[in-house]
């Protein structure tokens, strides 16, 4: 599993999407519970540890394994292997930037969501899926367009 953490703590996340553990329904969105690091001392996010198989290269990952959750300069940043040059086996460390906090919040607030849009989605829609003010969602997103 690429995202290194047990399907019961995923189910908790999804109880009315994840309902049978051994299936997931293409093309359903899941929450994935992580924790929320300090990482370097200069971003807030996660680093996954992903098993290199063959064909893979930082590119693959990040838009495919990662669903676009990071991005292939994110995956060379914290990595030392020549973007042309993976290896067949080892190890990456891919490293997702979410935003996940500010120290002024209390932690009791709980989960934050960290959000990949897709083609043709707007800040409207994804405000009324998650039955959020799109100003709340711009305040946790400051610069990004949601166009």
């Amino acid at each position: 599993m690429y995202i290194n953490t047990n399907v019961s703590d995923i189910q908790k996340y999804n109880p009315t999407t994840l309902v049978n553990q051994d299936s997931l329904q293409a093309f359903v969105r899941i929450n994935l519970p992580f924790r929320c690091d300090c990482i370097d001392g200069e971003v807030l996010g996660h680093v996954f540890n992903y098993n290199l198989g063959t064909g893979d290269t930082y590119e693959t990952i990040a838009q495919e394994r990662y669903a676009n959750l990071t991005t292939e300069d994110w995956i060379q940043r914290f990595n030392s292997y020549d973007s042309d040059r993976l290896p067949d086996t080892g190890n990456v460390n891919v490293t997702v930037n979410s935003s996940c906090g500010d120290s002024k919040i209390s932690k009791d607030y709980g989960l934050f969501l960290t959000y990949t849009l897709r083609s043709g989605e707007t800040l409207e829609s994804i405000s009324s899926a998650a039955n959020l003010s799109s100003d709340l969602i711009r305040s946790y997103n400051p610069g990004v367009n949601f166009s």
